[in-house]
């Protein structure tokens, strides 16, 4: 049996969502996630303080605090861990890359 694997769900990576946090964002994670602080609780507890922010990204989506506290909650911790875009999965775009002096350049001639 293969493990299932899921897409990201937001465009954001998670330290990108965590700096676009309102004070209002904050004051529901407390509110929702019984005094979650997604400040200093991260490293204590790391997929509570994702939930909260997947609960934050569905609030956004346009979900009431409750509908949105329930998707982030019905959520498989592996759902969880893929929800926002990691860093190491960014497009590259090959035009961009720099290439060591005279490779790739037609010999003189």
């Amino acid at each position: 049996m293969s493990a299932k694997t899921y897409e990201p769900q937001s465009p954001e990576t998670l330290e990108g969502f965590l700096d676009t946090l309102t004070g209002f964002d904050e004051i529901a994670i407390a509110k929702h996630f019984d005094g979650l602080d997604p400040y200093t609780d991260g490293e204590a507890k790391p997929i509570q303080v994702m939930r909260a922010l997947v609960f934050v990204d569905q609030r956004r989506k346009g979900l009431n605090d409750p509908d949105a506290r329930q998707v982030a909650l019905a959520l498989t911790i592996a759902a969880v861990n893929a929800y926002f875009t990691d860093e190491t999965t960014e497009a590259i775009d090959p035009a961009s890359m720099e290439t060591p002096s005279g490779e790739g350049e037609p010999a003189a001639g």
